[in-house]
């Protein structure tokens, strides 16, 4: 039997540029160079450096706070099917957007490393299911023999958050110091909800369309 003749790769290429543009694979890349701008910007790059100069801690409790997150982030993903199946995607990445920009918002103004803390944990559960959220939109929402391809272009808008966000954070703090510029990180936090509100997100929770089904 003779082998399954592939298509060119220009024409494989330009059936993934017609995928990436579906909407709802499109908003599910510009969600995630959002979210790894504001991870990347807000949180990893000027959240230690006002910990040090608002607080005045040392670099083991500046590792502790960047570590507390995780525990939220942890929960929120591994309990993020149970979610989805209570919920839509679109009311996820409402809430996750809503999550980020209340926890930034008061990481940037409070003057209490107690609220501080307790708004890294609301950041974490925030991030912890938006991002996987994304991913699973994002996989799900492309064809198999397409998949690899709208994979790779978000995870490439992953990693240009990563590299544009620490460079634009370190930007602001030199115009507006490390606390404004955390609580500016929540009204770009705002965009994401924008996303979530109008954006092309399934707005009916996994288990009802399952038994729709």
């Amino acid at each position: 039997r003779r082998p399954v003749a592939q298509p060119p790769l220009r024409a494989q290429l330009g059936q993934a540029v017609v995928v990436v543009r579906q909407p709802l694979v499109l908003a599910t890349i510009v969600g995630s160079f959002l979210a790894f701008t504001l991870i990347f910007a807000v949180f990893l790059t000027v959240f230690p450096v006002h910990l040090a100069q608002r607080f005045g801690l040392e670099a083991g409790m500046r590792g502790v706070m960047i570590s507390i997150p995780a525990l939220t982030s942890t929960l929120a993903a591994y309990n993020l099917g149970r979610i989805r199946a209570a919920t839509s995607a679109r009311r996820t990445v409402i809430l996750a957007s809503v999550g980020m920009a209340v926890a930034f918002l008061f990481i940037g103004l409070t003057g209490s490393l107690l609220v501080a803390g307790a708004a890294a944990l609301l950041y974490g559960a925030s991030s912890g299911s938006l991002v996987p959220t994304l991913q699973d939109l994002n996989i799900s929402g492309s064809p198999d023999e397409h998949r690899a391809a709208v994979v790779a272009v978000f995870v490439s808008a992953a990693r240009l958050g990563q590299t544009v966000g620490p460079l634009l954070a370190g930007l602001v703090v030199g115009l507006l110091g490390t606390g404004a510029t955390i609580a500016t990180g929540s009204a770009a936090a705002l965009i994401l909800l924008a996303l979530g509100v109008w954006g092309p997100f399934p707005r009916i929770a996994e288990a009802t369309m399952t038994t729709r089904g």
